[in-house]
């Protein structure tokens, strides 16, 4: 865990191969079914597990393969997904630090297998999550919520339901 960070995100070179192999992998991908529910938040998600699987099936074929490191920093964990092919081509993300709230294995655990599955669905383009719109990241907080003039949008996000597959 005391390698450091890849500097570049593409292999040097042309990348022909990897773009073709992509391609077919993108034709091969069946987007995963939500199998697990946060109990907490009662919505459903992909498990890490669930999007390694509908990977590694639409990697059959094309020369593609990944793998995912785990670097320490000063704020906890980071995780960096490259993909390889065959070829000798590559294309790693950047990483993705998260720093859990207890800092001990369990934390650390749970923020390292929360960001691989995030990296690995990004990287590759699995849709894992219920896309509410942004409605999570722009929730309003603290005095904002009490707010009566944000009382209507509260509404709205409260009522909101996504048809489909959850």
């Amino acid at each position: 865990m005391a390698e450091t960070l890849p500097q570049n995100n593409v292999s040097t070179g042309n990348r022909k191969e990897l773009f073709k192999a992509l391609a077919q992998f993108h034709q091969n991908l069946v987007q995963p079914s939500k199998n697990a529910q946060n109990p907490f938040l009662k919505n459903n998600y992909v498990t890490l597990e669930g999007v390694q699987n509908a990977v590694d099936k639409a990697c059959k074929g094309t020369g593609l393969s990944y793998v995912q490191q785990v670097f320490d920093n000063a704020d906890g964990k980071s995780v960096a997904t490259r993909i390889t092919h065959e070829s000798g081509e590559s294309i790693s993300s950047g990483p993705l630090t998260l720093v859990p709230n207890k800092k001990d294995p369990q934390g650390y655990g749970s923020a390292i297998t929360y960001a691989k599955r995030y990296q690995l669905a990004a990287i590759f383009g699995v849709s894992s999550e219920l896309d509410d719109d942004g409605n999570q990241a722009s929730k309003a907080t603290g005095q904002a919520q009490r707010d009566p003039r944000q009382q209507n949008y509260r509404y709205q996000q409260r009522n909101y339901r996504q048809g489909g597959n959850n």
